[in-house]
Order: C-alpha cells, then sequence, then structure tokens
C-alpha cells in the first residue's frame, strides 16, 4: 500500500490525474478492507473531485459505487442507495467498459445493507444525473 500511496503522489506531482484516481481508489479498497472508513471516503471523494474535472465517466462510476459502500458501512443507508441508483442509471446508460467486469465486486457487498431506507435512495438516485449525484457526496442530506 505504501508504493501506491506514492505512486498516487507521484501521479498528482507530474500531473497524471488519471493515474492518480486509481491509485486513490486503489487505497480507498484497503482502507474500506481495514475498517478505515474516514480514509476511505477522503481518498474517493478526492478521486471523484479529479475524476469529475477530467470528465471521465467511468471513473466517477467507479468512485460512487466506493462511496455508496462508505455510507452504508457509516450507517447512512439513504444515501448510499442514492449513490448506488446513480450507478445504476449510469449503467443503463451504456458504455462503461471496464466496470461491467468489475460490478459485481462493488454490488455484493451492498446486498447485506438492502432496507427501505437504502431502496429508496436507490430509486431517488436512477433519476439523479451523474454530476448530480457526486455533489451529494459532499453536501449533508435533509
Amino acid at each position: 500500500m505504501e508504493l501506491i500511496a506514492l505512486s498516487a503522489e507521484l501521479a498528482g506531482a507530474i500531473g497524471f490525474t488519471w493515474q492518480r484516481t486509481r491509485m486513490l481508489r486503489r487505497l480507498a479498497d484497503w482502507e474500506l478492507e481495514h475498517g478505515d472508513l474516514a480514509g476511505a471516503r477522503r481518498d474517493c471523494e478526492e478521486a471523484l473531485e479529479l475524476s469529475n474535472g477530467l470528465g471521465d465517466r467511468i471513473s466517477i462510476v467507479f468512485a460512487l459505487a466506493r462511496l455508496s459502500r462508505i455510507a452504508a458501512e457509516s450507517g447512512d443507508l439513504h444515501r448510499a442507495g442514492l449513490l448506488w441508483g446513480a450507478v445504476e442509471a449510469e449503467e443503463d446508460a451504456g458504455g462503461l467498459g471496464a466496470w461491467q467486469g468489475q460490478r459485481e465486486r462493488f454490488a455484493e457487498p451492498l446486498r447485506a445493507f438492502a432496507c427501505p431506507d437504502f431502496d429508496r435512495g436507490c430509486d431517488e438516485g436512477r433519476r439523479l444525473p451523474l454530476d448530480e449525484a457526486g455533489s451529494l457526496v459532499l453536501e449533508p442530506l435533509d
């Protein structure tokens, strides 16, 4: 993980933003698996912000999927559903390449959080534009 963190740092230093987003998401995976929800959220939020700046739809989807799980594990099931619903809506729009082969590894952990709050969030999230869903990550919900 130290090498991935170094790779993220170096990519940022030379302006290789796409690579930085990938390494931040990898760090977030490790942090999530080791119970560091705050670290995972921090790294995913930065990856999301950078991906938005690049207009990289696939990277945005990968970041939102991770942030959905982070929200779920943090107990914010409605927000988790909103983010996952936005991911599903983007899937319906097509053209997500590498996401299709990786989808199940993100969907599987979320199944444990299925409940009415999560389901309502998903329904709402499916109606959100991708950029609007991303803005929900940083803003508190009512």
